[in-house]
């Protein structure tokens, strides 16, 4: 699925950020989506506007038809009791990398359970790409990542410390650049803390 954004031209908001005018919907399994009773009017379609590239959705923002401006965007022209067939919208896909993951406590050990959290500063507005923390078991796993964007990354993991929960990052932040001139063959990230019992939900 992929979110679909409708912004009326006479919305001051920039499409990167979400509008009151703005109206969203996703697409089905075989990529429709359908917008119902608009008022009249000139509109900009966005299709991955909201939130940052990840392995499994690889796409840029991508305005109708075709370019990733806004201000070179056709608009979209509604008129009352009329119904109007877009064409075949096209995402341009990013090229990927798939990169081993290791995480270990401060004495080298393998860490049963973590997370990853990767950030990528040019979408601030969102603390994680995907909005997921992919867990790695055993302290080793994969991850895959759009290229040609810069990261911030660290790994997390959650401590039962019987009366409350204690998460301990990774350190230092690794702040990496990732392109076709440069995919790190692997990634450690190290839990600067003695291992310890892993919370888990009941």
């Amino acid at each position: 699925m992929i979110d679909v954004t409708l912004t009326s031209v006479g919305d001051p908001a920039p499409v990167e950020k979400e509008s009151d005018e703005a109206l969203k919907d996703w697409t089905k399994k075989d990529g429709t989506y359908k917008f119902a009773e608009l008022k009249p009017g000139d509109y900009v379609l966005a299709v991955g506007a909201w939130g940052a590239p990840t392995g499994e959705r690889p796409f840029v923002t991508s305005y109708y038809p075709g370019t990733d401006r806004r201000e070179l965007a056709k608009t979209i022209r509604v008129q009352d009791n009329s119904q109007t067939e877009l064409p075949t919208l096209r995402l341009r896909r990013i090229p990927t990398a798939t990169i081993k993951i290791h995480v270990k406590w401060k004495d080298g050990t393998g860490v049963e359970r973590s997370n990853l959290l990767f950030h990528n500063p040019s979408f601030p507005n969102q603390g994680v790409i995907g909005d997921e923390a992919p867990q790695i078991t055993n302290g080793e796993g994969e991850f895959v990542v759009p290229l040609g964007f810069e990261y911030y990354a660290r790994a997390v993991v959650q401590c039962d410390m019987g009366t409350k929960i204690d998460a301990r990052e990774s350190r230092p932040v690794q702040q990496i650049r990732i392109d076709s001139d440069h995919i790190p063959q692997d990634l450690t990230f190290v839990i600067l803390s003695e291992s310890c019992k892993l919370w888990s939900p009941r």
